[in-house]
């Protein structure tokens, strides 16, 4: 969120807050992002927040990810676009990214689930081999797609 005492005119907040929805490209996003650093100084940690938090899903949006949800237990799950169709090779792709800890579903649509760790280790394993948390799961997960969609398209 954009803190009141970084921006303290109700009606300024509320301006940055709807073009942030209008934002279409990170083009765009940036640009906020540079007006408000000239503007009114050094961005504070919940406004970067809600910077990475757009620019996640504008990305997301991009490669046919529709939804993401990001819980408090460590389990990212993202359903895609049903005109998304994954390739075997970037199946296999997410799959080795994510080890033992992901479960896909095409019902009732393309979905994935990634967990912090896998189900099958103990809570004394869990905290000797932390992994990345889910943030960076789909930060990662979104990396992989933008590089397939370079070379592929997703939609054939």
């Amino acid at each position: 969120f954009l803190p009141e005492n970084y921006i303290s005119d109700s009606e300024e907040r509320m301006d940055i807050y709807r073009r942030l929805i209008r934002a279409t490209d990170l083009n765009q996003l940036n640009s906020i992002a540079e007006e408000l650093s000239d503007r009114f100084g050094p961005i504070p940690r919940a406004a970067g927040n809600l910077l990475r938090a757009v620019n996640l899903k504008m990305r997301a949006r991009e490669v046919g990810i529709v939804e993401a949800d990001m819980s408090r237990e460590g389990v990212l799950s993202v359903v895609f676009s049903g005109k998304v169709k994954l390739s075997k090779g970037l199946l296999a792709e997410i799959a080795g990214q994510f080890e033992n800890r992901l479960l896909f579903s095409s019902e009732p649509e393309l979905s994935l689930t990634a967990y912090s760790n896998s189900p099958e280790i103990s809570k004394t394993e869990l905290k000797k081999q932390r992994s990345g948390t889910k943030e960076e799961d789909f930060e990662n997960l979104l990396t992989i797609m933008e590089s397939y969609v370079k070379r592929n398209s997703l939609t054939d």
